[in-house]
């Protein structure tokens, strides 16, 4: 077998045996998916997180906001910590001109549950409520 040939089956495989599972399209470029297991699930932007750490729960979005639900992923034992809920609000326009995942302009946040309804509030989007909720997350 060529050394090319071989190169060629080597970069096949390695593409092949690790990849993202079916994308939930959520609007224009973003969506949600997960690289391994459920619990690893994140906003995705032109093929790039935009968590770090985090496990996407449940999303809603209108034509210029996503607001997301999430829990912790301990870093000791890899699990999801439940009890540490934060939201978050995706400013589309911004986020999409400054794509820095967390350290983005356009994500804003983390909020407690009261900060978030507040930030809502403030932005008058308190019509915008979660419409996809992603039950394997546990």
């Amino acid at each position: 077998m060529s050394f090319f040939k071989k190169i060629f089956i080597l970069l096949i495989s390695i593409c092949t045996s690790c990849g993202w599972h079916s994308p939930d399209q959520i609007i224009g470029n973003f969506e949600t998916n997960y690289p391994d297991e459920p619990k690893d699930r994140n906003l995705i932007y032109n093929s790039q997180c935009v968590f770090s750490k985090k496990s996407v729960a449940a999303i809603g979005y209108n034509e210029k906001y996503i607001i997301a639900k999430t829990y912790r992923l301990n870093d000791t034992i890899d699990l999801i910590n439940m009890n540490d809920v934060k939201y978050y609000i995706i400013d589309m326009p911004t986020y999409i001109n400054d794509p820095y995942q967390e350290q983005s302009k356009g994500v804003l946040g983390p909020y407690n549950e009261n900060e978030f309804l507040i930030e809502k509030h403030i932005l008058k989007i308190d019509n915008l409520n979660f419409t996809k909720f992603y039950s394997d997350v546990k």
